[in-house]
């Protein structure tokens, strides 16, 4: 996580226009290219846990499957799941089938027109949600997109 933090500190002297996008560039590769050969010349530790953090960090996710199925199947939770965020994709999913979807059926049996205005609320944050995110992954460079939310495991926005 070094790597991580410096590159963070290249893109804020970048923002603050006292490096080149050509210098952050460089001094980003030479940090990704450190941090792989410190992780290919690293021992391989048999334990679970090590072995889960080095295949979570070789497998590189699709930025335009996360933000594709974050766009038209974000409400269900997909996304999510495809990041390996289980927990997060359930709330979505939850939220959807679980709460708005009974309850719009009792909100339209029961004719209220109060309800019903509050249960269509609820049904559109899972979508507004997925929308969101959809986006924010496509707008995200592919190595952004890799650090925030594969590697660095963001799991909202």
């Amino acid at each position: 996580m070094q790597g991580y933090e410096e590159i963070k500190e290249l893109k804020q002297l970048l923002d603050e226009g006292l490096i080149t996008q050509e210098d952050f560039d460089q001094k980003k590769t030479e940090l990704l290219n450190a941090a792989s050969m410190d992780a290919a010349e690293a021992p391989i530790d048999s334990t679970p846990a090590s072995y889960l953090s080095n295949s979570r960090t070789e497998k590189k996710k699709s930025k335009w499957v996360a933000g594709l199925t974050a766009i038209f199947l974000g409400c269900y939770g997909v996304h999510k799941f495809y990041l390996g965020y289980s927990a997060q994709g359930a709330i979505l999913l939850a939220v959807t089938l679980g709460l708005a979807l009974p309850a719009s059926f009792i909100a339209r049996a029961l004719g209220g027109i109060a309800l019903m205005k509050l249960i269509g609320i609820l049904q559109f944050i899972p979508i507004l949600i997925g929308v969101a995110e959809g986006v924010i992954y496509l707008i995200k460079s592919e190595e952004d997109f890799q650090m925030t939310y594969v590697a660095g495991r963001r799991e909202w926005f």
